[in-house]
């Protein structure tokens, strides 16, 4: 549910349910290493999550900043995204010391950007800045 503060910030009341996990905990305590594997294999880390613990007071303050089309947290004029080894973790996809993307020195036109963000290429052209001996757009 959406609202405003006094401020005018759009503001998302958050309602968080605690499911009761003490059998999915019971559960993984009486597995043994033989068992937990192909538990794994159907279910995935669902065991993991049940030693997780949760903030929920923290879990409600950061949706206020979480960008649902972007898929990050934006704070002000900066965004949080999860890193690369994040991902393997969740996803459980180690790249075993390769680099995920690799640079083949290809850079995409200012046209090409201006049609994704949906400005003129004149306009990020003139937004372009230089930080760190790298030309880039803030």
């Amino acid at each position: 549910m959406k609202g405003t503060n006094q401020n005018g910030k759009r503001f998302y009341q958050v309602k968080i349910k605690r499911l009761d996990v003490t059998s999915l905990k019971e559960l993984g305590r009486l597995m043994g290493p033989l068992q937990r594997k192909p538990f794994r294999k159907v279910y995935g880390k669902i065991l993991d999550l049940t030693t997780a613990e949760v903030f929920t007071e923290a879990v409600v303050s950061l949706t206020q900043y979480y960008d649902q089309p972007l898929r990050c947290f934006t704070f002000g004029d900066f965004q949080i995204v999860s890193a690369v080894e994040e991902f393997e973790e969740i996803l459980g996809c180690p790249l075993g010391g390769r680099k995920p993307y690799l640079f083949s020195g290809f850079l995409p036109s200012l046209s090409k950007i201006a049609a994704v963000v949906g400005d003129s290429a004149r306009e990020l052209d003139h937004m372009k800045q230089t930080r760190n001996n790298v030309v880039g757009l803030p």
